[in-house]
């Protein structure tokens, strides 16, 4: 299992990536969500420290209103489990008519017990935020929409992934030219899937997400972390050679961003079921 833990707060700190995703979303998804009828179920997939489901939960709420029936949340890494908590108390203290529940389980779990209890759940909106990166929630992903779409239930899926645009793509490919294991987002996969499937998607291109690269201060205190995909440990484990080659590669290619900035734009991947 990948752990950004705190390279991830590192990385949210220094990018607009919350922003513009949120935004994103807001603008183009959620509307298309308002218009499904009856209650909404939201299942929001490993949200992490919850900086983007808190801002869309805000607007979907007030979009919907009393319509907003479930948010369920499910993260299974220990370190967000507190931050989830905190933002579960903190959002939703006054909010009597909607509920959320917080499942500290990953997908595959969460997939693998819908699969042996027969069941398709009720969540009509599902989100997928920077996720999709290890074989085993890739696969699980793929079964639970294959699951829905044989219900014939309505359902918003929404996935939001690295550009091959973007410049961590390009330094996890050259850390692996290098011999380093990498996580690489299923953005060749995704598509299929749906065509498999014969759902229709919508891919667009979330442009003008940049990471600032401030003069003075280390990147190398998380940049690497945070491209692995690993815990600080697992850097301090590298072997002095490995860790020479990684950091020469990142010097010589933040050398050349004169602008100070790191450009990651995202890919969106929007399919309506039923």
């Amino acid at each position: 299992m990948l752990f950004w833990d705190n390279t991830l707060l590192k990385y949210l700190e220094l990018a607009n990536e919350d922003v513009r995703v949120v935004q994103f979303v807001s603008e183009r998804i959620l509307p298309k969500v308002a218009r499904l009828r009856g209650s909404i179920n939201w299942l929001e997939v490993g949200p992490g420290p919850g900086t983007k489901t808190a801002a869309l939960f805000e607007t979907l709420a007030a979009l919907l209103e009393s319509r907003l029936e479930l948010t369920k949340l499910l993260e299974p890494c220990p370190t967000w489990i507190t931050y989830l908590r905190n933002f579960q108390t903190l959002l939703f203290a006054d909010s009597q008519k909607r509920k959320v529940v917080l499942e500290n389980t990953s997908f595959e779990e969460y997939e693998t017990e819908l699969g042996l209890e027969g069941e398709t759940e009720g969540s009509n909106f599902i989100t997928f935020f920077h996720v999709l990166y290890e074989h085993k929630i890739i696969e699980s992903t793929a079964k639970y929409l294959q699951r829905k779409a044989a219900s014939h239930s309505p359902l918003i899926a929404c996935i939001v992934i690295e550009s091959t645009d973007s410049d961590f793509y390009r330094l996890r490919r050259e850390l692996q030219a290098l011999g380093f294991e990498v996580p690489v987002a299923a953005a060749e996969l995704i598509p299929d899937w749906f065509s498999k499937l014969g759902i229709p998607v919508t891919i667009n291109s979330i442009n003008d997400q940049y990471c600032r690269i401030i003069p003075g201060c280390s990147y190398r205190d998380w940049l690497l972390d945070f491209l692995l995909g690993c815990e600080r440990r697992v850097i301090s484990e590298l072997s002095a050679t490995a860790r020479k080659e990684a950091d020469h590669l990142l010097a010589n290619f933040i050398k050349q961003r004169s602008n100070k900035f790191l450009y990651v734009p995202d890919l969106a991947i929007t399919a309506v079921f039923g």
